[in-house]
This record gives C-alpha cells, sequence and structure tokens, in this order.
C-alpha cells in the first residue's frame, strides 16, 4: 500500500518521465519533478531534497531545491534535477529519491533507472547472415564471410536454414536472433488483465552467464520494457524439445504454456542459443545484452545442459510451417 500511496495518494510529488528508463554512463541525467498536492493548504515554502544512490547503496549524487508558492488542487513543477550519471565498469541499477518538505507536507517518491556503457562497436570474430548484417553491421567489427568448417567461431543467424542446421550438426556455435521458424508468441511489457487466461503475468531470469553483469532482480522491470514490446516467446508447449528456459515468460495457471524468450540447446555437435527479444541497436539495455550473449558464445562457458538433435530442431520448425500454411 505505501508503494501505491507514493503515485495514487492524496498529495504525491511525480517526474515528467518518459517509459524510458535505460540511461547511458557519462550522459547528463534532467528530471522534471512535479506535484499534486491536494492538502487543505498551499504550499508556501518549501524544500524539495533529492539523492541518487546505485543498487549497493552507493551516493552518486545529491541536492536541494528551495520551492515557493506551490498551488494545491493542481500539478505544479517543483524544480529539475540534475546531474552527470558517473561511470563504472558495469552496468548499474540506479534509483532517484526525493522527498518534499513544507507547511503539511512531507511527501517522499523514488524512480528507477538502469544504467549501461555506451556500446558504439563490437569485436566479432565469426560470422553473420546478412539480415544480421544489415541489422547490425555499423555496431560489429571483424565479421568474416561464413565457413562451415570455422565451428569454433560464432555464427549469428535472423532464421534457421539448412546451411545452419549442418553447421550445427557438425560443432558449430550459433546464437539466433528471432523466431527461427519456431511457434512464437507475441510479448509485451503490460501484465496481462485479470480474465485473460492466455496473456503473461510474469517473467523470470534464470542464473545464467548472459546475466551475470546485466542489471536484474530476477524478473524484467522496466529495463526490459522496449525488449518486449514488439518482442516474443517461443511456445514449447506442443513442442517434443527440453524446456529449461534462461528467460522465462510466465502466464496464467487457468492455461498453462511453456514460454521462453532466451533458451540454449546442445544440438548434435553444436550449441545453439535463441533470443526472441526486440534487440534494437538504439537500446542501451539491448545492446548491453547483445554484447554479453556474444561473448557467451565466443566462451568456454558456452555449454548448453539441454540437449536435442537437428532432426528434432528441424521437426519443431516443419511443423509451424505446417500450420501456418
Amino acid at each position: 500500500m505505501a508503494d501505491v500511496l507514493k503515485y495514487n495518494g492524496e498529495s504525491v510529488i511525480l517526474p515528467e518521465l518518459l517509459e524510458t528508463r535505460n540511461l547511458v554512463m557519462g550522459e547528463k541525467f534532467d528530471l522534471t519533478v512535479l506535484s499534486s498536492l491536494y492538502g487543505a493548504r498551499p504550499l508556501k515554502d518549501g524544500v524539495l531534497l533529492w539523492y541518487a544512490k546505485d543498487q549497493s547503496g552507493n551516493m552518486l549524487a545529491k541536492c536541494s531545491i528551495v520551492v515557493e508558492d506551490i498551488q494545491n488542487g493542481q500539478v505544479e513543477t517543483l524544480g529539475n534535477i540534475k546531474f552527470t550519471i558517473p561511470k563504472f565498469d558495469n552496468a548499474f541499477k540506479m534509483t532517484v529519491f526525493a522527498h518534499l518538505s513544507g507547511g503539511e507536507y512531507e511527501i517522499d517518491n523514488d524512480w528507477d533507472f538502469w544504467v549501461f556503457p555506451e556500446i558504439t562497436s563490437i569485436e566479432l570474430v565469426g560470422s553473420a547472415d546478412s539480415k544480421i548484417e544489415n541489422r547490425f553491421g555499423n555496431l560489429i567489427n571483424g565479421l568474416e564471410p561464413f565457413d562451415k568448417n570455422a565451428t569454433k567461431k560464432p555464427r549469428l543467424v535472423a532464421g534457421i536454414d539448412m546451411a545452419t542446421l549442418d553447421f550445427l550438426k557438425h560443432g558449430g556455435r550459433v546464437l539466433l536472433l528471432g523466431s527461427g521458424g519456431f511457434p512464437v508468441r507475441r510479448t509485451k511489457f503490460q501484465i496481462a488483465s485479470a480474465g485473460r487466461p492466455k496473456q503473461n503475468l510474469a517473467t523470470v531470469i534464470k542464473d545464467h552467464p548472459v546475466f551475470y553483469i546485466f542489471p536484474h532482480e530476477g524478473f524484467c522491470d522496466w529495463q526490459f520494457k522496449a525488449m518486449l514490446d514488439g518482442g516474443q516467446a517461443v511456445d514449447f508447449t506442443h513442442l517434443d524439445l527440453p524446456f529449461n528456459p534462461v528467460l522465462e515468460m510466465v502466464n496464467s495457471y487457468k492455461v498453462i504454456l511453456k514460454q521462453a524468450a532466451i533458451f540454449e540447446f546442445s544440438v548434435g555437435q553444436g550449441k545453439l542459443l535463441v533470443c526472441t527479444l526486440n534487440i534494437e541497436p538504439s537500446n542501451p539495455a539491448a545492446v548491453f545484452l547483445f554484447h554479453e550473449m556474444l561473448n557467451y558464445v565466443s566462451s568456454e562457458e558456452f555449454a548448453p545442459k539441454s540437449k536435442t538433435s537437428v532432426e528434432e530442431i528441424k521437426k519443431a520448425i516443419v511443423l509451424e510451417i505446417q500450420k501456418n500454411q
């Protein structure tokens, strides 16, 4: 209840905040704070105190703003929280806390943001199909022509074809960005309304190397909004494939569906990592996650526990194609 009253109480302080919560280290932070006071009287003299901390409680910035003649019964601008976001070695969650004090008012609120390093280029010794090159070519350096015998070098693909299956069969490493022909359901950040049994209610992020330094608390918070909106999850419900998701979408108990937005398999002698989130180069969180996935598939840590065969992957894709004909 206390959290709800921060934005839905009699008197509140609110941010003039867009839905984007992903920021870049070193950039200027500028947040307008508004008041909506419905006490008995306006606020003649007061102070807006604010500070920003990372997830470990380290103070990043703080200041105070004197406010005067803030009317009640309407929305008023209190001032702007401004500071330069510091640079650290790893991405982090940042919370901005604000407190309005004066007259009859003592009001608190806080807002979460996620801060990522600026990644303008990624070095990769490997290959990509034409769709991935067109989408990420300005970001990835070092792409080589595809060599089916270079099984130690990752192959980035937007779909699964016979060449990809053959590459996997003989020991190749593949990162699939997209459904690849698997049956999928659309995802969105907004959780389901009551009574909608086939919509999603929660997300679960498993302990996995891809997420070791990506800031999260075991579920998809606002840092994933743009990746879930316009994204997909593979529906394993009717597939004869092991279900061991790295990032799971959880729907209602009324209709149980097995869905994963990130998962992996050992396929034949090869290894396959699949991500069906909306990975856009303009989103710093998505770029950071993309970077971590590339690091993972290029490393010795890439060792999926779930095993399947090229034939089972092909069957899952063919069934979906037939269903949609």
